[in-house]
C-alpha cells in the first residue's frame, strides 16, 4: 500500500492523480480530512495524521510498503524532522522531499529506526535539492539511498541490461 504525507499540497496533489491514473489507491494522511476528500474524493484511502502530531502517524502508516514524504518548508520543521523517522521507519521504500534547507533524515535517526526493523530492507530515493537524507546512511546496514543525482544512472544501468541481459 502506498500512503503519503503532503498529499493535499502542489505536488502531492499531482502524485495522487498519476497514482489513481496507474489503478493505484494510496492512503492519504492528512491533517484535514475534509480537505483531502474534496480534493480527492473516493479515488483514495484516508488517514487523519499530523507530522506535528507523532501519535497519530503510526495509524495512518499501518500496512504501507511505500511511503511519499512530501512537506514544505515550516518554522516547526525542525520539530518535524524526529517525526519524519517515525514515517520512515514503517516502510520499505521511502521517497522524501521537502523544503528544508538541510536533511532532515539523518544517520543516527536513520540507524535506530534500522534497528527496530530486524532485518528489513529499506530503500530511500531523495528528490530533494537540497538533499533531504545525509549522505553518510549508505553505510547503514539494509539501507539503500538513491539521491535523484543518482537515479539516471540507475536508468541507463537497467537500459543497458534489458537491452544486454548479462552485461552486469
Amino acid at each position: 500500500m502506498i500512503a503519503l504525507t503532503g498529499a493535499t499540497g502542489q505536488v502531492g496533489r499531482e502524485l495522487v492523480r498519476l497514482l489513481v491514473e496507474r489503478g493505484e489507491r494510496p492512503r492519504v494522511l492528512a491533517r484535514d480530512v475534509c480537505l483531502a476528500r474534496r480534493l480527492f474524493g473516493g479515488s483514495v484511502d484516508y488517514a487523519q495524521a499530523d507530522l506535528d502530531r507523532p501519535e497519530t502517524l503510526p495509524a495512518g502508516l499501518a500496512g504501507a510498503d511505500l511511503v511519499f514524504l512530501l512537506t514544505p518548508a515550516t518554522s516547526s520543521q525542525l520539530d518535524r524532522e524526529e517525526h519524519l523517522v517515525t514515517v520512515a521507519a514503517a516502510a520499505d521504500i521511502v521517497v522524501v522531499t521537502t523544503g528544508a534547507p538541510e536533511p532532515v533524515l539523518t544517520r543516527g535517526d536513520l540507524a535506530g529506526a534500522m534497528a527496530q526493523r530486524s532485518s528489513r530492507r529499506m530503500l530511500i530515493v531523495d528528490l530533494g535539492v537540497p538533499r533531504n537524507v545525509e549522505p553518510d546512511v549508505h553505510r547503514i546496514e539494509n539501507l539503500f539511498l538513491h539521491p535523484i543525482d543518482s537515479l539516471q544512472k540507475l536508468i541507463e544501468q537497467n537500459n543497458r541490461v534489458s537491452r544486454h541481459p548479462g552485461a552486469w
